[in-house]
């Protein structure tokens, strides 16, 4: 007469797809924040390095100031990586210019950069380089009187 009741034991096959499907969606959405901040942090390095580069060829022009009001840093926005070695008798301005250069073609990829000053030692340096995890192009530009 009475109804046959047993214990369920363990899981169902359902049961356990679905726990499954669940788990998997949360370390879907960790690895997605994780590649989010992993974006966000590349991106702060490359533009805390440009802008730290940016300062550096300004000291060295206050610290050449007559070449820099004469115009010799002066050039056009070129690949980092295009700036020759202007060799041993090159002026101070072109070494340093390619120094420079050099370590903005070492730290930020595919870097371009160009510097304008006038005769009234106001100059600006841009910085552009673009990241594939990034997936974009970033710059900054920074304007100094000299």
């Amino acid at each position: 007469m009475g109804i046959n009741r047993q214990k369920q034991l363990g899981f169902t096959l359902v049961e356990v797809l679905v726990s499954l499907l669940i788990g998997a969606v949360g370390i879907l959405g960790v690895a997605t924040v994780q590649l989010t901040s992993l974006k966000g942090v590349n991106h702060s390095f490359f533009r805390s390095q440009a802008s730290l580069f940016s300062y550096e060829i300004i000291g060295y022009m206050r610290a050449n100031r007559d070449a820099a009001v004469n115009q010799d840093y002066n050039i056009a926005l070129v690949n980092a990586s295009d700036v020759v070695n202007p060799g041993g008798s090159a002026s101070i301005a072109n070494k340093e210019k390619f120094r420079w250069f050099n370590k903005i073609n070492n730290m930020l990829p595919n870097a371009q950069a160009s510097i304008a000053c006038d005769a009234l030692a106001a100059c600006q340096i841009q910085v552009h380089w673009s990241s594939r995890i990034e997936q974009n192009s970033s710059n900054i530009t920074l304007v100094a009187q000299l």
